[in-house]
């Protein structure tokens, strides 16, 4: 597809994936894979609600949310927008019915943001098929400071055993 299959939402501190619906005056961006494209919304009154079935984590298809934040002082910047995942049909390259790339960088002064890396480009989504595991990311902030890595824990419970995440910091 020529449009990303992700929606960006931006909260004055951060990107985050906008799952639901598009809020009156919100700042959201939409990657698009091809030059010369455009499009337009057309709110409508009707606001469907799509039907969600519970998802089955298998070895061969999960994926995770890593959130970081940075604290400055009394303000926060966040990044809610990189995942990482397994899909049957994923390859290690980029993958434009998975795979997204990062927004731009926040207009705030400060910001924090979580890339995995690839040959074409930093991107904030990155599925692999179940033989391609193993994940690269770098985490890019306006400043020093202390920043929290996050995934959900209760999520990462239900996947399958054969599942195991290992978190290591190849900086130190």
């Amino acid at each position: 597809g020529w449009i990303s299959n992700v929606l960006y939402g931006y909260s004055g501190s951060g990107y985050f994936f906008e799952t639901t619906a598009l809020g009156v005056w919100k700042g959201y961006w939409v990657p698009v894979t091809a030059a010369g494209i455009s499009a337009k919304y057309l709110p409508s009154v009707v606001v469907p609600t799509p039907k969600v079935s519970p998802e089955e984590f298998l070895a061969t298809n999960w994926h995770l949310e890593i959130g970081a934040t940075l604290k400055v002082g009394e303000t926060y910047a966040t990044d809610d927008v990189a995942s990482f995942g397994v899909r049957p049909d994923a390859t290690a390259g980029f993958d434009r019915l998975y795979d997204a790339p990062r927004p731009p960088r926040s207009p705030s002064a400060e910001y924090i943001e979580v890339s995995f890396l690839s040959d074409e480009a930093s991107i904030a989504q990155d599925f692999r098929g179940s033989a391609n595991t193993g994940w690269e990311f770098s985490v890019t902030s306006s400043r020093e400071g202390a920043v929290t890595l996050r995934w959900d824990l209760d999520r990462v419970k239900q996947f399958p055993s054969a599942v195991k995440l290992l978190l290591r910091d190849e900086a130190s």
